[in-house]
């Protein structure tokens, strides 16, 4: 379900604040009991039309209709068929991913530039939601107009790339990203080592 709202964000160009909500992990879902009385994923809020829904269905509709200019693709919405594709890219991925509670925690959300359909994007998604870390996702789907001004900002169009407000650390490559946040938030990963490179915010 999760799945179908994030592919909904980056076809609509749209960047969010994400805060995972594994199971076992204690902030976020307990502030999503507090807003929703449910402890039910995906959950919305949208603070600029002060809108709060559950549901994928409901915000891929709600998405769609007030920052699209079509409705929902059929493949996007919470069918059969989609509902069945999405479990079985789950699947292969392993399944549900168990949650790691970080020694540390960063004060401020981590930044991470992707798009859907990216498996190096989705490591580093999978990752950030293992460790119940929120950040930014800015969305930048294949046709995306914001590819011009990334690659004018950061030298070249790859992703995914991360920026850590924290510790003022920006770097692309999946391996590098696995690998700083098993160093920096403590998380048990044998990435493939590599040089961090830095770049100011």
């Amino acid at each position: 379900y999760s799945r179908l709202v994030r592919e909904t964000l980056s076809e609509l160009d749209l960047d969010a604040l994400i805060k995972p909500c594994p199971p076992g992990e204690t902030t976020h879902n307990r502030e999503l009991l507090d807003l929703s009385g449910k402890s039910e994923v995906p959950f919305l809020i949208d603070r600029s039309q002060r809108v709060s829904l559950g549901g994928s269905e409901n915000i891929v509709r709600y998405l769609t209709t007030n920052y699209g200019t079509h409705g929902a693709p059929a493949r996007l919405r919470a069918s059969p068929v989609s509902l069945f594709s999405s479990r079985l890219a789950s699947s292969l991925r392993g399944g549900e991913q168990r949650y790691c509670n970080p020694k540390r925690r960063p004060e401020q959300p981590l930044e991470l530039w992707n798009y859907e359909a990216s498996p190096y994007c989705r490591m580093v998604r999978e990752r950030l939601g293992a460790l119940g870390i929120a950040y930014t996702s800015h969305n930048l789907a294949r046709s995306s107009s914001k590819r011009d001004s990334f690659k004018a900002r950061f030298g070249r169009e790859q992703f995914p790339y991360l920026y850590d407000p924290n510790t003022r650390v920006g770097m692309f490559e999946s391996g590098v990203i696995l690998r700083y946040l098993n160093d920096t938030y403590q998380f048990c990963f044998d990435a493939v080592p590599a040089e961090i490179s830095m770049h100011p915010a």
